[in-house]
């Protein structure tokens, strides 16, 4: 958090500094303010602008609007224009293409979306920690479907493999937890997701793609046991070489039998799931290492 000191009005104010230190309603203004930028629909300036103005609570007040008539606000404006340049444009970074989108946050803060009275849709926890591995080979194949769509500018099946791709995560209750995911019913559960507002929609899958780089590159704890999946998580493009991707390695560790049947597999706890994947792993490195 930045902290702010009102001289003037003798009043501290905390602003964010990062997605993490936002809070939902934060988070959507400036998420979906953040999208207009790179739509090409917001200048920058105008959104850090905005943002600052949000998160602060500055208000316009008539004082202001008489003065900014007869330009007496120049002073005012470049302390705010200075203030909101140097404070709000962690959103973004800059890269050899301009402004991209800097999301780095693997909270998951809209993890129940209440779309009517009667729906309700109930999304995944933090770092995507209890999908099913079902849940997330299926996700991340309508994933790369969506993106295949957008650019071969296929908007009408980029749209369904959207809404295809958050009824793989988002699903309405059984109980506390989400429906079980029955991938011949994605049609219908698509319907109950096509009301998601198209921000969120977009959210979701920054948040999930995220949650793949953090999982694929950050060592962190499954079980007690640290791992570091970056040399096993495979690239949409290697899956494409591989022909079978994710369901390939689905079909290989049920070779195992330590999770059953390939549907009892596919059933476990994703986490749990690498987990295993991963000591099989470094037990095979460490087994070439010992016949060479």
């Amino acid at each position: 958090m930045h902290t702010l000191f009102i001289e003037e009005k003798n009043k501290t104010i905390q602003i964010a500094d990062c997605w993490d230190e936002l809070n939902p309603d934060q988070l959507a203004f400036v998420f979906q303010h953040a999208l207009l930028v790179t739509e090409g629909k917001l200048d920058y300036t105008q959104f850090c602008i905005l943002v600052f103005k949000y998160l602060t609570g500055l208000q316009i007040g008539a004082q202001y609007v008489a003065k900014e008539k007869l330009n007496l606000n120049t002073k005012i404006n470049e302390q705010i224009y200075m203030l909101a340049t140097s404070l709000c444009g962690w959103a973004f970074y800059e890269s050899d293409k301009g402004l991209e989108l800097d999301y780095n946050s693997f909270a998951n803060p809209f993890r129940t979306i209440k779309l009517s009275k009667s729906i309700e849709l109930y999304g995944p926890a933090d770092l995507i920690g209890d999908l099913i591995f079902k849940e997330f080979r299926y996700a991340i194949d309508q994933k790369d479907y969506y993106v295949a769509a957008i650019k071969e500018s296929n908007f009408d099946e980029a749209e369904m493999h959207l809404n295809y791709f958050i009824a793989c995560l988002y699903r309405r209750k059984d109980g506390k937890k989400r429906k079980p995911l029955n991938t011949d019913d994605l049609d219908a559960l698509a319907k109950d997701v096509e009301g998601i507002p198209m921000w969120q929609k977009q959210w979701i899958l920054t948040w999930f793609s995220f949650c793949i780089s953090y999982i694929k590159t950050v060592p962190f704890d499954i079980e007690g046991a640290e791992v570091e999946l970056e040399l096993l998580f495979p690239e949409s493009e290697v899956e494409s070489i591989k022909g079978l991707g994710w369901s390939g390695i689905l079909i290989d560790i049920t070779k195992s039998q330590v999770f059953g049947t390939l549907e009892q597999c596919d059933n476990y706890s994703l986490f749990r799931v690498l987990l295993f994947w991963y000591k099989t792993h470094l037990e095979n490195l460490k087994e070439k290492a010992r016949n060479q």
